[in-house]
């Protein structure tokens, strides 16, 4: 399997009835804007914490360029994502700038865990596109 084969681990739902927004359901702009480095970032999830029980939660990380494969982004740290996060949101300045892709699973303890984004920006006209399809 070659580094490129997941890079764009991203998937789009059609849904049959319309989603209605309301203050817990709310959508977000698409980043269209290149990510800085270092750039401090929200993420989100339902996945597990280090107690092993879901819940929400987010977090802030501080991204780079890994260089894991095409059109990722990483971060490292204390915090991270957890399994059952993967799809979740990567947030920056309000706009949907990364979807969470993988990470290491329960190295909870340990700072040389990175957390692996697939940048929006580098899949930005496959989704219009495809959103824009009947």
């Amino acid at each position: 399997m070659s580094n490129d084969e997941f890079s764009h681990d991203i998937a789009l739902l059609k849904t049959k009835k319309t989603i209605k927004f309301d203050g817990f359901v709310e959508p977000i702009q698409l980043a269209y804007t290149p990510i800085v480095k270092n750039k401090v970032a929200t993420i989100a999830g339902f996945g597990y914490s280090e107690k092993m029980d879901f819940r929400p939660r987010e977090g802030k990380v501080r991204l780079y360029y890994c260089g894991v494969r095409s059109g990722v982004l990483c971060s490292n740290g204390p915090v991270r994502s957890a399994k059952g996060d993967s799809g979740g949101p990567l947030i920056i300045d309000g706009q949907l700038s990364g979807v969470i892709s993988t990470s290491c699973l329960n190295e909870y303890k340990t700072n040389n865990c990175r957390t692996v984004y697939v940048n929006i920006l580098e899949n930005y006209l496959w989704i219009n596109i495809t959103i824009s399809e009947k």
